[in-house]
């Protein structure tokens, strides 16, 4: 009796355990699996898209660069400014990480039509970092926030502190940059309409050259003609319109490289007179 008791006791226990083991182990599985423990980067906010227009109450702003060294610890930020008034008194900043809280930022360059931001002494480990923006002057301004995230942010070898010309010629890099983004953009519907004509011209020659049994058919196959006529007709216009922005867009480089090439001129004429 007592060796079946003892046999009982041992059964027990072992079941006890395994039941133990099995909560563990679902216990270890939920800490390391779950987001709120762990999270990963699919939790994090999406970045503000560069070139995309951000309207405040009298400025529209879009970011145009958005550069980070991990090796600096530093970020170059360059904001393009539109004042909607004629007069105006600019923008105040912040920059704030998720769990750092606020974070060193100072504008090396400020203009009315664009700023360039650097913000220094960046987590070795953040994930996102937000820049706040506010209108000076402006009674219960609301605040426009810009973002970006460990994955999405342009990771580049070093950002050092630069003379403000260099800061400029950074600015006006960052515009070649968006040109070019532009003229693809462009240049991309280009190939859409081109590509979307020469499917309405096979198609018109083979409604032309069909053979219809009723009256009532060739009249709707005519009329679909006119239709595909038409349409190919404003897709050229279109595509001529795109064309000539992208030429305006590449004269507008070419005068961006230049004030690039004076602005470097005039640095190395300063750099050899400091010697």
């Amino acid at each position: 009796m007592k060796e079946k008791k003892s046999k009982k006791i041992k059964k027990g226990t072992n079941a006890g355990i395994q039941v133990l083991l099995c909560i563990l182990a679902g216990g270890y599985f939920l800490f390391f699996t779950s987001k709120i423990w762990m999270p990963n980067n699919e939790t994090l906010i999406e970045p503000t898209p560069l070139y995309a227009r951000q309207v405040m109450n009298r400025h529209e702003v879009y970011l145009s660069q958005w550069a980070y060294s991990v090796k600096d610890r530093a970020m170059e930020v360059i904001i393009e400014i539109e004042a909607k008034d004629l007069v105006s008194e600019g923008i105040e900043f912040e920059a704030v990480d998720r769990t750092a809280g606020k974070l060193p930022i100072q504008a090396v360059t400020e203009h009315t039509d664009y700023l360039v931001l650097r913000i220094t002494n960046v987590p070795e480990k953040w994930k996102e970092i937000s820049i706040r923006l506010w209108e000076k002057e402006e009674k219960n301004a609301k605040l426009l926030r810009l973002y970006t995230n460990i994955e999405k942010v342009d990771k580049v070898a070093k950002l050092p502190q630069k003379e403000e010309m260099d800061y400029d010629i950074d600015r006006l890099k960052a515009q070649i940059t968006y040109d070019a983004y532009r003229i693809s953009e462009h240049q991309e519907k280009i190939d859409d309409l081109t590509e979307e004509n020469i499917k309405l011209e096979k198609r018109i020659k083979e409604l032309e050259t069909a053979n219809y049994p009723s009256k009532e058919e060739a009249e709707k196959a005519g009329k679909t003609v006119e239709n595909a006529e038409s349409k190919i007709v404003s897709n050229k216009n279109t595509v001529n319109e795109k064309t000539k922005m992208i030429e305006e867009l590449k004269n507008r480089s070419k005068e961006l490289q230049k004030q690039i090439d004076q602005l470097k001129t005039e640095e190395q004429k300063k750099g050899r007179g400091k010697k």
